[in-house]
């Protein structure tokens, strides 16, 4: 009698090919729609409605099966089949491993599925009266999800494409267009729904604020599309293909890449992967020659199966479980390549270091044994000197203690396996990098570095502006009197200002750091805003301003990360302008000294010639008397 009915049903689906066209799919297919539609169904749903049968199969894992009419009985596959379609497989999995199950309650889910019969079946004269506007209700909900055109779901969909692009571009993310495209194409049913029924399970299920509170506390419930559109937590469920395009497109991050670390630390980076590397080689060398010299020898094993068994063994035992990709690293010479390299580096600047020290030594040394005979502009020199090399030294030994430390930066991201062996040094130093620990330790490093860059120009400056003050006085003609106090007064301030200086660009690169981990920290932390407890507010706009927080550093990052080596720069060039006009003034003063000097014996020869004249004039007179 079954079959005979599902034949009747699939004949008349002939005859009405367009019956259902107003759906989309599956809601549309006019042979599952008559197998539903039955009697049997009217009974078990809307008129002595059963709800252990309905929540038999409302809980069972069998509607996540695609050939689920193997395990199910035929009156009942039409029922199975719509709530499959309902995805009530997804709610399920919701109550089997979302931490928030305990919240939900599946009252909702069942007058959704008893509405969406009647609506599906034409069957809303067997609704009650009483339950006409719940049924006007969950209509408007089906209807958003499903019908072809629904203007409800245009306006939630344009609404989401409008918070999505504004996100978008505030947060960098490219291609908005190409993006934007995907969204209409998923209001429209080409692919994928942006809208679905686990979306609105989650938001009217929950025991602190179910579909009927949204009813009482809604002022435009006459338009189903705008209430959903300005409910908070409905949007905030639309929001995970958004929160995935920002956390895995987004350029913020290259943030980074605008500070000083990432090249100083590449090649402590390198060391480190390439180390991991051969660690892994040289186990599996060990690994494979332990079985080759345990095992016995099976003929009925292929070599394909015994090439299997090896690899498993040797991933066991060989991969680490929370950097399991680093064993599929390909192009060995290469990391080997840049390790060598980076030792070779290292060896350059110990020995540069050592040249420092050996430096700042002698002039200790020498500085204790002519200090009684120096001015003090050239005391503050030499120290100046001496302080800038201990700071060098103190900021190498930051940078070293990473390479003395077995613990690895980060780990091998699968989606880099494939790029070059640079690409995947950096992404595992990134990661390193994020951590806000380390990152505060390697800003000491660097703002210890650049203190000692730009406090050896700062010494070369204050003792130039010295000479040319001395000079442009002396060209004036005026005394000039430097008093110790007034010279060490100039040296402190200038390097109070340098240390602020300093202080200030570390904090605001601390800033731009912190600020993008708490960004990916809200976009990896979950639908948090389902928990009772917690105040409903908007996951776009905390978003955004987190977003806008750290734009500020990608607009201008290449200002506001890079202040230590702006500072070198700006020092480097006042050194020079100042060293200059210093050359300049002397060569002024040069010209003078040589034309004075010239006039004086200019007027010496003059006086000669007229003491000559007058002795010959005497001489002629006392020859003529």
């Amino acid at each position: 009698m079954s079959r005979l009915v599902w034949l009747v049903s699939v004949l008349v689906a002939a005859v009405h090919p367009h019956g259902f066209n107003q759906w989309l799919p599956p809601f549309n297919e006019s042979a599952r729609i008559y197998e539903l539609c039955t009697n049997e169904m009217d009974d078990v749903i809307l008129l002595r409605p059963d709800p252990s049968r309905v929540k038999f199969y409302m809980e069972k894992y069998v509607l996540c099966y695609p050939d689920f009419a193997k395990f199910v009985p035929k009156k009942d596959q039409g029922l199975v089949w719509l709530m499959r379609s309902l995805r009530f497989c997804e709610v399920n999995q919701i109550f089997a491993y979302s931490r928030y199950a305990h919240t939900y309650h599946r009252d909702f889910q069942t007058l959704f599925l008893k509405y969406a019969y009647a609506l599906i079946c034409d069957k809303g004269r067997l609704v009650p009266k009483e339950e006409h506007f719940n049924m006007y209700l969950y209509s408007s909900l089906f209807k958003a999800l499903y019908e072809r055109d629904n203007t409800d779901r245009m306006l939630i969909c344009q609404r989401v494409s409008d918070v999505y692009s504004d996100l978008y571009s505030r947060c960098y993310v490219p291609h908005v267009e190409k993006r934007q495209r995907k969204i209409s194409e998923r209001c429209s049913g080409q692919s994928t729904p942006l809208l679905k029924f686990p979306s609105l399970f989650q938001r009217f299920s929950r025991y602190c604020d179910d579909f009927n509170q949204f009813i009482n506390n809604s002022v435009a419930i006459s338009n189903m599309g705008l209430a959903l559109s300005e409910d908070i937590l409905f949007m905030n469920l639309l929001s995970s293909s958004m929160v995935s395009n920002i956390h895995s497109d987004s350029e913020l991050p290259s943030l980074v890449l605008k500070t000083r670390l990432l090249l100083q630390h590449f090649s402590l980076a390198a060391i480190k992967l390439w180390k991991q590397i051969d660690q892994v080689k040289k186990c599996r060398q060990a690994v494979i020659h332990e079985i080759e010299r345990n095992e016995t020898l099976n003929a009925n094993e292929t070599e394909e199966a015994r090439a299997d068994r090896v690899s498993a063994h040797v991933s066991h035992s060989c991969c680490p479980h929370s950097n399991t990709h680093i064993c599929d690293l390909n192009n060995d010479r290469k990391y080997r390549s840049l390790a060598n390299r980076a030792w070779r580096s290292f060896y350059i600047e110990l020995c540069l270091l050592v040249l420092v020290m050996f430096n700042t030594v002698l002039l200790a040394i020498l500085l204790l044994k002519t200090k009684r005979s120096l001015s003090t502009a050239t005391v503050l020199f030499v120290f100046n000197i001496m302080f800038s090399n201990l700071l060098f030294f103190c900021s190498f030994l930051f940078f070293m203690r990473d390479l003395f430390d077995d613990r690895p930066y980060g780990n091998v991201n699968e989606d880099y396996m494939e790029k070059s062996p640079e690409l995947v040094v950096a992404e595992t130093l990134q990661t390193h990098l994020f951590a806000s620990d380390e990152f505060r330790k390697h800003l000491i490093q660097e703002t210890l570095y650049s203190l000692a860059q730009n406090g050896s120009l700062t010494g070369l400056i204050h003792l130039l502006v010295l000479v040319l003050v001395v000079i442009n006085r002396s060209m004036s003609g005026k005394s000039i009197h430097l008093s110790r106090m007034s010279v060490i007064s100039v040296f402190a301030c200038v390097w109070v200002f340098l240390i602020m200086s300093h202080l200030l660009f570390s904090m605001l690169q601390i800033s731009a750091i912190q600020n993008l981990d708490e960004l990916f920290s809200t976009l990896s932390r979950g639908k948090t805003y389902l928990q009772c407890e917690v105040t409903p507010s908007s996951n776009y706009a905390e978003i955004a301003s987190q977003c806008d927080r750290t734009a500020v550093f990608h607009a201008f990052g290449a200002y506001l990360l890079r202040g230590h080596t702006l500072f070198t720069l700006l020092f480097l060039a006042a050194s020079i302008t100042i060293f200059t006009i210093t050359v300049a003034y002397h060569c002024r003063i040069r010209r003078q000294h040589d034309f004075i000097h010239s006039g004086l014996r200019l007027k010496k020869t003059a006086a000669h010639i007229h003491v000559y004249v007058r002795a010959q004039f005497k001489n002629i007179r006392l020859e003529y008397d």
